[in-house]
């Protein structure tokens, strides 16, 4: 009898040695979770807020960029007729007129994206302005006039301030979307982590 008692005595101990760890375990397990759910709360806000600037600066510069592809509409047809009057030799432009002109063509944000584009961009409205004016680029007899009043007008615009302010929101934007995008990462890590501690 005293041999059963010792056994269950010393498995009454060895149950409360276990419950004891389980306890000790569960606790580290919800400090665990405390701190990943505390890692994660920041990670949250700060992806929020990363996420509603990122959205701003992108509308802001939507309307810029529209402004500028709205001036390049009214100037788009007698472009085209100056780069392949200059393409086929039949007007000299200097070389880094031709390749802005062909920039503003293929990719108008790239071409914009240069030291020297906004004097290129009046440089090319001169040129165009003289090409329309000489009918060297040829219009609809309708069309001359207002062609050279909206070029006349684009030549006292301020491109120096409208491409500055297109260069500066893209690099800002692109900056905020790879904070946005390593946020979110983080963000998942963390989440990650809590699940796998459940």
């Amino acid at each position: 009898l005293s041999a059963s008692i010792e056994i269950i005595n010393s498995s009454e101990a060895e149950l409360k040695n276990a419950l004891s760890k389980k306890t000790a375990l569960e606790n580290e397990i919800a400090q665990a979770k405390q701190h990943s759910l505390e890692q994660a709360l920041p990670t949250a806000n700060n992806t929020a807020a990363l996420a509603e600037r990122c959205n701003d600066l992108s509308k802001i510069f939507s309307t810029k960029r529209e402004q500028f592809f709205g001036i390049l509409s009214t100037i788009e047809k007698p472009s085209r007729r100056l780069l392949q009057l200059s393409e086929s030799g039949n007007y000299q432009l200097s070389k880094e007129q031709l390749q802005f002109l062909k920039d503003l063509a293929s990719d108008p944000l790239s071409a914009i994206a240069k030291p020297d584009s906004p004097k290129l961009t009046l440089q090319l409205l001169k040129e165009l302005h003289q090409a329309i004016a000489s009918g060297t680029v040829v219009l609809k007899p309708e069309e001359i006039q207002k062609k050279l009043s909206t070029i006349s007008e684009l030549q006292s615009f301020d491109f120096e301030q409208l491409y500055s302010e297109i260069k500066a929101l893209h690099s800002d934007l692109s900056a905020i979307q790879s904070k946005l995008a390593f946020a979110l990462n983080q963000q998942q890590l963390a989440q990650t982590k809590i699940l796998s501690l459940e």
